[in-house]
C-alpha cells in the first residue's frame, strides 16, 4: 500500500513539472525524504511527528487528495513506548539537600540587600549634589516678576487678504489619473480551484507591471501564456516581502498562489486585492486594448 501511494506522489510530481530537487527548494525537506515518500520506505523517514508533517506537505505541493494524504499518514506506525530511553543513574540521584538550599537562597538575598543598598546611597548622594536657592534669591525673583510691566501683544483681528494671496491659493487638489483600468470579468474554476479572470487596459499607452505583496507566508509561481506556459517564478515568501516587477506583455500572464489571503496584487499603482479566506487560486491576468 506504502508504495501504490508513494509512487502516486512520485506520478503527480512528474505531471506538474517538478524535479525532487524543486520540491525539496520549496518544501525544505530533504531529498532523501521525499525519495522514501515516493519509494513507500516510511522507516527511513526521520520519526513518527515529522513524517506525517512531510507527507502533508509534499501532498498539498503535488495536489494530491486530502483523503488520499491522510490514509499515508495512517501507514505510519505509532512510536513504540518500549524503545524509550530509560531513566539514567543521574536522573535517579539523589536531591540536593536542604542546606545547600538555603545557602543558595541566603546568598540570593543578600545580593539583592547590597545592590538595594548601592541605589539607596547613590540616589541620597544625588540629592545632596544638589544647589539650594537661598531666601534672598526667591525674594529676587518675585520682586522682578512683579514689577515687570504686561505687555498685550499686539494683534490684528480679521487682516485684509490681498488679490496676490487669493490668487496663490491653490485649487483643491484633483485625483491622480494613473491610466490603468483593472478588471474582474470573471470567476471559474481551473483543476477544481477558484480561477479569477482579470483584463488591464492603459488608457495613456504605458507600460503594465505586475507585482505581488505578501501580509502572509504563501507560496506562488507566475508563468507566462498559461499554466503550461514558460516559468518566470516559483519561490515561498513571507510577510513584508514583495516579487520582482513583471511585464505585462500580450501573453496572459498566470498566477498559482498557495494562499490566496495573505497576497495583494499590485497593477502599476493599482492595489487589487485577491480574496479574503485562505486557500489556493488561480489567477489569469490579459492586457486588452484601449477603445
Amino acid at each position: 500500500m506504502a508504495e501504490e501511494l508513494g509512487q502516486l506522489f512520485r506520478e503527480l510530481r512528474l505531471k506538474k513539472g517538478y524535479s525532487i530537487e524543486d520540491i525539496q527548494e520549496i518544501t525544505k525537506i530533504r531529498s532523501r525524504y521525499i525519495e522514501a515518500i515516493e519509494q513507500g520506505k516510511l522507516e527511513d523517514l526521520p520519526g513518527h511527528f515529522y513524517a506525517k508533517a512531510f507527507i502533508k506537505s509534499y501532498g498539498e505541493m503535488v495536489g494530491l487528495d486530502p483523503e488520499l494524504i491522510e490514509q499515508y499518514q495512517n501507514l505510519i506506525p505509532d512510536p513504540d513506548l518500549k524503545e524509550l530511553p530509560s531513566r539514567t543513574a543521574h536522573s535517579l540521584a539523589k536531591p540536593p539537600s536542604k542546606v545547600g538550599k538555603y545557602l543558595k537562597l541566603s546568598t540570593i538575598y543578600v545580593f539583592i540587600g547590597i545592590v538595594l543598598l548601592l541605589i539607596y546611597m547613590l540616589i541620597v548622594s544625588m540629592a545632596s549634589d544638589q544647589p539650594k536657592e537661598s531666601k534672598g534669591d526667591l525674594e529676587r525673583t518675585r520682586l522682578e516678576t512683579t514689577e515687570k510691566p504686561t505687555q498685550k501683544p499686539n494683534t490684528l483681528v480679521n487682516p485684509p487678504t490681498t488679490q496676490k494671496q487669493t490668487t496663490e491659493e491653490p485649487s483643491e487638489q484633483q485625483p491622480v489619473n494613473l491610466g490603468i483600468e483593472v478588471t474582474k470579468t470573471s470567476t471559474t474554476s481551473y483543476k477544481n480551484r477558484s480561477k479569477d479572470i482579470y483584463e488591464v487596459v492603459s488608457t495613456q499607452n504605458q507600460d503594465i507591471f505586475i507585482q505581488l505583496s505578501f501580509n502572509d507566508s504563501c507560496w506562488f509561481e507566475i508563468r507566462k501564456g498559461g499554466p503550461r506556459g514558460k516559468l518566470i517564478v516559483m519561490d515561498t515568501l513571507g510577510k513584508g516581502q514583495v516579487t520582482d516587477k513583471i511585464k505585462l506583455e500580450d501573453q496572459e500572464l498566470w498566477i498559482h498562489l498557495g494562499n490566496a489571503a495573505g497576497v495583494q496584487l499590485n497593477v502599476n499603482d493599482n492595489k487589487v486585492t485577491i480574496a479574503n479566506e485562505p486557500g489556493p487560486k488561480y489567477i489569469s491576468i490579459q492586457k486588452k486594448k484601449a477603445q
